[in-house]
């Protein structure tokens, strides 16, 4: 049996989680639907830009119950216990292999659980973040990291691995595949990876630590926290960092060119946290 500080929430987490939960299964709903429709559209640059800043608003949505959360005192095992269950769970889950006519099904449940594991896990790791300088040493590494690997490390390799095999299917699918986020784009009813698990990661990550600096990231109204009192913003939340994701991955897509997405998303957040950043904010 399980220690108690493993498995025991407050209430209030509790429902939190829940609503996160719920979130996550309507952007999946979301995305089989709108990958049954996909082959009667055409696939225009404006039809995929729509369908993108679609479900990538719904997937923002899902930060709205975890920036709720009420903080609990809690030992570095729970966290890595939980991860290691996220871990397993996501790499269960991609050993199902999709039955005829059940692909967009199975593949967007995987995305939407990889959906939510980010999520969390960026939200955890915004929690160790105390002052400002040490969310920019944070972006400055990540960018440098990510566009190494992009420029002459394994990323390389792996974009050429995931562009042969979904240009033409067939063989053993690429194994960084399972770490891929696909969405519903017109013109098909197959799914098409467009981020990795870790861009959302870390979305999640400059989301979340918004609040410990007294930076509204809410693009269309107020935070989600306002003087310690939570407010109902479903469906009226676009945080900047997701803005950014989308408009790199429509540059990304128009110009068909492999952009990679941290070393953009760490620049335009260290300069929007330079302009609207206002302090530190106790996290309990």
């Amino acid at each position: 049996m399980l220690p108690s500080h493993f498995t025991s929430f407050l209430r209030q987490n509790c429902r939190y989680l829940g609503l996160l939960i719920g979130v996550s299964c309507l952007w999946c709903l979301v995305v089989i639907l709108l990958s049954l429709l996909g082959p009667f559209f055409p696939a225009t640059p404006y039809l995929d830009a729509l369908w993108m800043a679609v479900q990538l608003f719904i997937a923002s949505q899902m930060f709205i119950p975890v920036k709720l959360f009420i903080p609990e005192p809690r030992r570095r095992s729970f966290y890595w216990f939980w991860l290691v269950i996220l871990i397993g769970l996501n790499y269960s889950v991609n050993l199902i292999s999709p039955a005829a006519g059940s692909f967009p099904v199975i593949s967007a449940g995987k995305s939407a659980l990889l959906l939510f594991s980010g999520t969390l896990v960026g939200a955890v790791l915004a929690r160790y973040i105390d002052r400002l300088r040490d969310l920019f040493l944070v972006c400055i590494v990540m960018a440098l990291a990510d566009f190494s690997s992009w420029l002459a490390g394994p990323t390389a390799q792996f974009t050429e691995q995931i562009a042969a095999y979904y240009q033409t299917p067939g063989g053993p699918r690429p194994m960084i595949d399972m770490v891929l986020i696909k969405l519903a784009l017109p013109g098909g009813s197959q799914l098409v990876p467009v981020i990795g698990v870790s861009d959302w990661v870390m979305v999640s990550f400059f989301t979340c630590a918004a609040g410990y600096f007294q930076a509204n990231e809410n693009l269309l109204g107020r935070s989600v926290v306002l003087n310690g009192a939570a407010l109902p913003l479903w469906g009226r939340y676009l945080p900047v960092p997701v803005v950014v994701l989308f408009a790199v991955i429509l540059l990304a897509h128009g110009t068909q060119w492999f952009i990679p997405v941290l070393p953009v998303l760490a620049m335009a957040m260290i300069c929007w946290y330079l302009l609207k950043a206002k302090g530190r904010l106790p996290k309990s």
